[in-house]
């Protein structure tokens, strides 16, 4: 199981920063029998590249390596709709390899930040030195970089590692959120009962993703929750039993900018990250190694990923060496347990070998031998 490093810059750009008196005028418009529609999508053609491009290059800037090391670009919105979207415009405007491999995922909705990440993942896991540009514009524009493996040794620098991604259909939601395209744009009905389906069926998600690494103490994890609404924040941390800060910076980012849909998610690890550097916080998070961040949309659909905390950056590396004996007289299945050790150490970004017994392979009695280089903490931690 391959993990995946993400460094982003996050910036908020409001759709009605394309101009206020266009959005005011759009009644008169109406009234007076214009092709709104026609309208709204030749401002949109125009400035949604813009906007992801701007997200896109703090992104570069920040990761601090060449543009050419780019190669895979995850455009995501829900406001072009033209066949030469942002996607064929973005490499363009930043100057990345024409040879990019290119994916466009459209009217995601609200669990879009999930999906995005959940694909960049795959792409980052299927080619060596891969690194995966994403940038989304929905309400908000946002952009990051995902790869394995970062080198540390020219700057790269990680913010978080994707351990797992999931995604599933709760089951008799699906009247929960509707809608279609009509003249005036996407005409959405939003079901009352969405709070509580959410809440009832996101203890399944967490014991399904978290049951692997011993984890059932939702208090002991950071939190990264889609903002969809107070009412969803307010049952799902009754229901889960959560302490009020773990969904304080969900609860802020909804209070500072509304439900900007799927970029939501993103907006909320930025600012994470952020304190946490200003707290002076061992890992990108409250000092915590394991999270969780919940997208979710039409359908339902629940996008699940698992996040492991990078640690922040300090002045030197050290490294760990963890040597595990398992013994087995009668059967196989310690060597069993020490392939599930393997792999769960393999997801937290260890390099790990086995070694047989000495008498051959067939002797059921294994070492494994891990090792991690991280960052180790100093007095003065003031940047990621």
């Amino acid at each position: 199981m391959g993990c995946c490093v993400l460094v982003w810059a996050s910036m908020l750009v409001c759709w009605f920063a394309v101009g206020y008196e266009f959005w005011f005028g759009l009644h008169c418009w109406i009234t007076l029998g214009f092709d709104v529609w026609a309208m709204m999508y030749e401002i949109s053609a125009k400035e949604i590249p813009k906007l992801a491009a701007e997200a896109a290059t703090k992104a570069i800037q920040e990761w601090g390596q060449p543009r050419s090391c780019i190669t895979h670009l995850i455009f995501s919105t829900m406001s072009d709709t033209g066949i030469a979207r942002g996607d064929n415009h973005l490499p363009q405007m930043l100057g990345l390899n024409p040879n990019n491999e290119r994916v466009v995922i459209l009217q995601q909705d609200c669990f879009t930040g999930g999906t995005t990440l959940r694909l960049a993942k795959c792409l980052a896991e299927s080619r060596k030195g891969a690194r995966v540009l994403v940038a989304i514009f929905v309400d908000g524009a946002s952009a990051l970089i995902v790869g394995v493996n970062p080198n540390e040794t020219i700057g790269e620098r990680a913010s978080f590692v994707i351990a797992s991604a999931s995604q599933v259909i709760l089951p008799n939601s699906s009247h929960a959120i509707t809608g279609h395209l009509s003249e005036g744009g996407i005409k959405a009905t939003i079901h009352k009962d969405i709070p509580n389906i959410i809440s009832n069926n996101i203890g399944k998600c967490l014991e399904e993703a978290f049951t692997p690494l011993g984890i059932s103490n939702w208090n002991s994890i950071f939190w990264v929750l889609h903002p969809g609404g107070r009412a969803i924040l307010d049952q799902l941390e009754e229901r889960v039993g959560l302490k009020p800060e773990k969904l304080m910076i969900s609860r802020h980012v909804l209070a500072e900018y509304g439900n900007m849909v799927g970029v939501c998610v993103y907006f909320v690890l930025d600012e994470m990250r952020k304190r946490s550097i200003e707290e002076g916080k061992t890992t990108t998070r409250e000092g915590l190694e394991w999270g969780v961040l919940f997208g979710f949309g039409p359908g339902l659909t629940i996008e699940t990923i698992i996040l492991h905390s990078y640690r922040s950056l300090h002045t030197h590396v050290s490294s760990l060496l963890l040597l595990l004996l398992f013994l087995s007289q009668e059967n196989d299945k310690n060597v069993d347990a020490v392939i599930r050790v393997r792999v769960l150490a393999t997801a937290m970004r260890w390099k790990t070998r086995m070694l047989d017994h000495e008498d051959g392979p067939l002797v059921p009695e294994k070492i494994l031998i891990a090792v991690k280089s991280y960052w180790v903490a100093t007095g003065n931690n003031s940047t990621l």
